[in-house]
């Protein structure tokens, strides 16, 4: 095994050189320009990938989890240095919540006063929200004048009503240009199976993967895989300071 792999570094520019025209022929049989040209085009973007890469470690970027978590102390007014992963994914998610429940007490939050005029759970909502989008709805009669000038203006001023109609047509692009190694959702059903399955000449699967995500659209019936998702917490490139750093929500392939 040893000296197979050492015969294939020995021609690794050779194996190279035979992939990248396999890449390259695949990508002009699909009318997206001639092998030349193709071949070109991928080594530029290979160069552009490793050029990124080497600043990326220089400045010491990489990807790997909060290893530390700079927190305000509320008992000093200071602050504090988590340093033990459970430390730190227990203060994520206590932070996390608070943040994502910052809108409750808003005017049209769950606790706030507007909420009733648009809760799935009023049989009246419909009739409320079209009133918004006519611009003749009556607000609750402590609404501020902001509030008020504020609802004029969610007046609906299209003509034509958008077209919100799902085609498997454009359901198995977005797959096939979707990258493959996008992060994984809750359900760990990874990207590639939906790729692979855009690429099949039969399109018997997809086809049933998209029927069920319109039927869902159209019943407005949510998966129970969709009412999940990770969070990430990514750095802004300003140190693990909680108040610098990025929530990103990992959602389900055919929801997102």
């Amino acid at each position: 095994a040893w000296k197979t792999y050492r015969g294939i570094q020995a021609n690794a520019r050779e194996h190279r050189e035979k992939f990248l025209k396999q890449r390259a022929e695949a990508q002009a049989a699909r009318g997206n320009g001639d092998v030349a040209a193709v071949i070109k085009q991928i080594r530029q973007r290979e160069r552009l990938k490793q050029d990124y890469a080497s600043i990326k470690r220089a400045y010491g970027n990489n990807k790997q989890g909060l290893s530390t978590l700079d927190t305000p102390d509320p008992n000093t007014g200071g602050r504090t240095l988590l340093t033990e992963a459970d430390q730190i994914h227990s203060y994520l998610l206590r932070r996390n919540e608070s943040h994502y429940s910052q809108a409750t007490f808003t005017p049209f939050g769950d606790a706030g006063p507007g909420f009733q005029y648009i809760d799935p759970a009023n049989p009246d909502s419909d009739s409320h929200i079209d009133a918004m989008l006519e611009g003749v709805f009556e607000p609750w009669e402590s609404a501020s004048p902001f509030m008020r000038e504020w609802l004029k203006e969610l007046k609906c001023t299209l003509d034509n009503e958008m077209n919100i109609d799902l085609h498997l047509e454009e359901f198995i692009q977005l797959f096939k240009t979707i990258p493959e190694n996008t992060a994984l959702p809750v359900s760990g059903l990874h990207y590639g199976y939906y790729k692979v399955l855009s690429k099949m000449t039969d399109d018997a699967y997809i086809r049933v993967l998209f029927d069920i995500v319109e039927i869902a659209f159209v019943t407005h019936s949510s998966l129970p895989r969709w009412k999940h998702a990770t969070q990430l917490m990514l750095e802004k490139g300003k140190g693990p300071v909680i108040e610098n750093l990025r929530i990103i929500q990992l959602l389900e392939a055919d929801m997102n």
